[in-house]
This record gives C-alpha cells, sequence and structure tokens, in this order.
C-alpha cells in the first residue's frame, strides 16, 4: 500500500515507517474500557459528600475540585454537551458506538438533566460558605444519591452487551 500523491516520485511504502494501526491506536474495546472508567471515577466523585466537603472546605491543594471542574470535566471533557446546549447529545452518539447501552444511558440521562438544573440554578461558588449552602442543598443531596445509585446499577468494569 502507498500514501497517494500527485507524483509517483513522492510515494512511500508504509511499510517503510514498520508501524501498525494497533500499535498507533487503541482498539475499540480499549477505548471502551477508558471511557466507562472516566465515567466511574466521575460518578464515584458526585456521589461522596464526603470527598466534596474535604474537596471544597478542607483547603488540601492536593484534592481542590473547583465547582468549574466539576463541571467541565463531567460535560466537556466526556463529551456530554454539544453546541447547542443538549445535555444528552454525548449519550445518544455513546449508545449508537456500543458504549453505554440505552438503559446505561438513560440512568445517566436523569442524572445529567437534574444536574443541569442544579448548574442553570446556582453561581459558581467562591466562598467556604457558598461551598457549604450547595454541599446542604436538598437537590444536590438528590444528585449525590442518583450518581450513588447509577454506581450501583451501572457495572462500568464490564463492557456493554449491545443487542
Amino acid at each position: 500500500m502507498i500514501f497517494p500523491s500527485h507524483s509517483k516520485k513522492a510515494r512511500i511504502p508504509v511499510n517503510k515507517f514498520k508501524f501498525t494501526m494497533s500499535k498507533q491506536m487503541p482498539n475499540k474495546t480499549k477505548l471502551i474500557k477508558n471511557f466507562r472508567s472516566r465515567l466511574k471515577e466521575e460518578f464515584t466523585s458526585f456521589a461522596s459528600l464526603e470527598y466534596q466537603s474535604h474537596a471544597w472546605l478542607d483547603n488540601d491543594p492536593s484534592v481542590f475540585w473547583p465547582w468549574t471542574e466539576v463541571v467541565c470535566i463531567y460535560f466537556d471533557d466526556l463529551n456530554m454537551l454539544d453546541r447547542e446546549g443538549d445535555v444528552n447529545s454525548g449519550l445518544k452518539h455513546y449508545v449508537r458506538q456500543g458504549i453505554l447501552t440505552k438503559e446505561e444511558a438513560s440512568l445517566i440521562r436523569q442524572f445529567n438533566d437534574f444536574l443541569n438544573k442544579f448548574i442553570d440554578k446556582t453561581t459558581e461558588p467562591s466562598t467556604t460558605e457558598e461551598y457549604e449552602k450547595i454541599l446542604a442543598d436538598p437537590e444536590w443531596i438528590k444528585i449525590t444519591k442518583l450518581a450513588a445509585k447509577i454506581l450501583k446499577k451501572i457495572d462500568f468494569d464490564k463492557l456493554p452487551l449491545i443487542a
């Protein structure tokens, strides 16, 4: 196989570079496992009021997890959000790609909707009192409980069985 080119002289055989796609790019199974592992980490953080309290209130720089990171890592880094602001558009893609089952996506969709509503009503905290207010908010507690429910119902270490 050769790279396309306008000139026959410029053509270089692929095997001259001595690489294969499997060495250059992780296979789909590995990508799915990595993504599901990231989701598990995020839900583990969302489910723990103790961790959040430590990260937001104890002034420990090794675990500081500012509010903007909570939102950006989950919605942006995990590609849950599209340009129009649909917080569930990423889930549709993940189901089509076999990364999540429809049932898993349905649970996560509920979480996304609750979290998005909470974000819309909450200003970015910058003081200890504002973080304490979030931790005590019944809606935030509901979000943490939903994250814990997701961790119980979804085995993120297992690959989804897609029919």
